[in-house]
């Protein structure tokens, strides 16, 4: 006989007298929403003491009553109104774009403090979210929840772009750029923040145990539909069958306005939740693994046996196991178009600037030695420091982490630009090749070394032609005669050739192909 534990015991009948207090009250209250969510709020807390006591999830609880189709629905209807009113409010707080976040909330997710605090308090709001139905019983209630909180990521995910929008940086003036620069770069590290927020949680055995559960229910509503659901049900000669065959054939039908609609992601339709018939359609899945549902005394344990998602359903699949796929994605979405915008505005700032250096005549330069000390031209000076400025402004927006992507994408943009745009489409004498060498190594990439060890690696196609540039007159002309010859005798396929790879490793060109050098050949003044 298995012995009984006089403590537990005590609670549990301690609970049966809660239960039956709470039906009693809970009637008189259900139309007040600040009295209905007061008193849910201290059967949370009271289910938390009991859980430090040792009192087990699948033990009777005061929540199970919630839990109840008439009474979760004005629960989680409430826990909808609230989360979207207290989203408002943050984001019409005056305070909403400070940055004094606490330190210990966020770092994990983050390794500066560069969060507007209406976003720090919306992660505190998903935390708390998780809390309230962290102790609720049954799983099916547990993923109705899960769907409240994508729908309210995905609200506040739509919110942010609408931000986006408003603080735009195209097709407005310098000024106003340099004003929605950092906003913009909050905004940024906002959308980075809730991906890692998800990332995290999405790896957690609560959702993956959930992400499965959803999984079987998405099976088991397509199941009823097509009346297959029979396999999880008792033998057919039992009046239990007919029952539970009838019932699945005619759900209950209840025009309940305080209903919400499920989220599933792949399912948008309200749904009516059989909760009996789900469980066990569950375990008739669990036992056609050969595991067995004999550890499952009722729906509860089902929370409480991670071994359940080792079953072999068709949930090996990764995205299936990951409850916040579609979430993540549309976030990372977001993510990668607000920094591309941020990238392609700061490089058409640049571009802006660089117009006048890119327009020099650099085929009438002076020679080498009109110039004792050769400095940086006034162009170059000019663009460089406006450069500065921008760089200044986004490393102070952004995280650390963001800021290197920025600035990384920054300087491939730019060396795609020097390339295609400065030595491509001029002509070069000695003296312009010798400044346009001295305003390269000795101004924009001195200016990125303050982020990049060896900041040439990120001006590749630069740096080659640079190199090219800077070959004697000699070196060019033979360069040119052999290259020219490839050009003649091979097809396109064949123009890579080894000789080609050869010739190009001979004077250390690295990543231009057989045009672009003929190119940067052709921008000389041989003469």
């Amino acid at each position: 006989m298995a012995a009984t534990d006089i403590q537990i015991e005590f609670i549990k009948g301690f609970v049966y007298i809660a239960q039956n207090k709470l039906r009693r009250d809970l009637p008189s209250a259900f139309t007040d929403d600040d009295t209905f969510s007061h008193i849910i709020d201290e059967s949370i807390l009271f289910h938390k003491s009991l859980n430090l006591l040792g009192y087990d999830l699948n033990l009777p609880s005061c929540l199970e009553i919630f839990c109840e189709k008439y009474y979760f629905n004005k629960w989680i209807s409430i826990e909808h109104k609230s989360a979207t009113e207290k989203m408002n409010e943050f984001l019409s707080s005056p305070d909403a774009w400070s940055c004094e976040c606490d330190e210990n909330l966020l770092n994990e997710l983050t390794n500066k403090d560069k969060i507007p605090e209406f976003v720090e308090k919306y992660v505190v709001l998903l935390e708390y979210l998780n809390d309230r139905y962290e102790y609720i019983p049954y799983p099916l209630q547990k993923i109705q929840f899960l769907s409240l909180q994508i729908e309210l990521l995905d609200d506040f995910r739509i919110r942010l772009l609408q931000i986006c929008r408003q603080k735009k940086l195209d097709n407005t003036s310098l000024t106003e750029i340099k004003i929605n620069l950092k906003p913009f770069c909050y905004l940024i590290n906002s959308f980075h923040i809730i991906i890692k927020l998800l990332e995290k949680w999405r790896d957690t055995p609560t959702f993956v145990l959930l992400a499965y559960i959803k999984r079987r229910y998405i099976k088991f509503l397509a199941s009823s539909k097509a009346l297959k659901c029979q396999a999880s049900y008792p033998s057919e000669d039992s009046n239990d069958y007919t029952q539970a065959k009838h019932k699945c054939e005619n759900p209950p039908v209840e025009n309940n306005n305080l209903t919400p609609a499920i989220n599933f992601d792949t399912e948008s339709d309200t749904q009516e939740i059989e909760s009996e018939n789900f469980y066990k359609f569950l375990l008739a899945g669990y036992e056609s693994d050969e595991k067995g549902a004999s550890c499952f005394d009722s729906q509860k344990d089902i929370l409480n046996n991670s071994d359940i998602t080792n079953s072999n359903d068709d949930l090996s699949d990764e995205n299936s196991t990951r409850i916040f796929s579609q979430t993540l994605e549309l976030y990372n979405m977001a993510f990668d178009d607000a920094l591309s915008q941020l990238v392609d505005c700061s490089l058409a700032l640049w571009k802006s600037k660089l117009k006048f250096y890119r327009n020099q005549r650099w085929n009438v330069y002076p020679p080498k030695s009109y110039f004792i000390n050769r400095e940086l031209s006034v162009d170059a000076c000019d663009t460089l420091s406006f450069m500065k400025e921008i760089l200044f402004i986004t490393k102070n927006g952004l995280t650390e982490d963001i800021f290197r992507k920025f600035w990384i994408r920054s300087a491939k943009n730019l060396d795609s630009y020097f390339f295609d745009e400065v030595i491509c489409v001029n002509r070069f004498n000695e003296g312009g090749i010798a400044q346009l060498t001295h305003d390269i190594k000795n101004g924009f990439f001195v200016l990125f070394s303050a982020y990049s060890i060896i900041p040439e690696t990120l001006f590749k196609r630069t740096c080659d032609a640079l190199l090219i540039l800077n070959l004697n007159r000699g070196t060019c002309l033979l360069l040119e005669e052999n290259l020219k010859e490839i050009d003649a005798e091979y097809d396109d396929t064949l123009k890579n050739s080894k000789r080609l790879t050869e010739i190009l490793n001979d004077i250390c060109v690295k990543v231009l192909n057989l045009e672009e050098v003929l190119k940067i050949l052709l921008s000389r003044n041989l003469m």
